[in-house]
């Protein structure tokens, strides 16, 4: 393996979709100033541990299941066809973390981002029937989306951040045309899903 390719690997580990949940909570948390200083770090904490072990944990969980009993042939789902069960589980982890945190009034704008999410690896779980999309850059193409929406909503500063991701955006996406993991169209794709539907979701209040 090239140094290239290392660097793009440890990029595409670093900035899995699984990892993107518990980032995007975090700064929400962090951006969010009623957030940060309304509610206790004992309570942020058990906010992201939630997140963590629900679309983290579990999901990487079952991956490693799947490959154990040999119902994948290997950990980064390359094959299209062995990505479903993965994407139905993860959609229904998504949905049952936004029916605990609506259950126990939690902020509706982390109830956005959580629901943005979920409609996301929904509609991913849907088109991946015919189409091999990008997981990677619908992850961090939601942050940005995220990102960008409450710069705009909530006209919170946030220039530098909003530029730092859009340069780790693009670091993304050429790790996973460099690994030969996705076409480009397939990143494009991929890129358009989670930026558009995870950004709506937080404009418009969803969830």
């Amino acid at each position: 393996m090239t140094s290239t390719n290392r660097f793009a690997s440890l990029v595409s580990l670093a900035l899995h979709p699984a990892v993107i949940p518990t980032l995007g909570l975090y700064l929400i948390l962090e951006l969010d100033l009623y957030l940060k200083y309304s509610i206790s770090e004992a309570y942020k904490t058990t906010l992201c541990t939630v997140v963590f072990v629900n679309t983290l944990v579990f999901p990487v969980v079952l991956v490693w299941l799947l490959r154990v009993r040999n119902m994948i042939s290997d950990l980064t789902l390359s094959n299209r066809n062995e990505r479903h069960t993965p994407y139905a589980f993860t959609a229904f982890l998504y949905l049952f973390t936004w029916y605990l945190f609506k259950r126990f009034g939690v902020s509706p704008l982390i109830l956005s981002l959580i629901f943005g999410s979920m409609l996301s690896a929904a509609i991913l779980f849907v088109l991946n029937f015919k189409w091999k999309i990008s997981a990677h850059m619908t992850g961090i193409s939601g942050l940005l989306g995220a990102v960008v929406a409450i710069n705009l909503k909530f006209q919170v500063p946030m220039t530098s951040l909003i530029i730092l991701f859009g340069l780790i955006w693009g670091l993304v996406g050429y790790s996973r045309i460099t690994l030969g993991a996705h076409r480009p169209y397939q990143v494009y794709g991929g890129a358009i899903l989670g930026f558009f539907t995870v950004g709506l979701a937080v404009w418009m209040g969803w969830g």
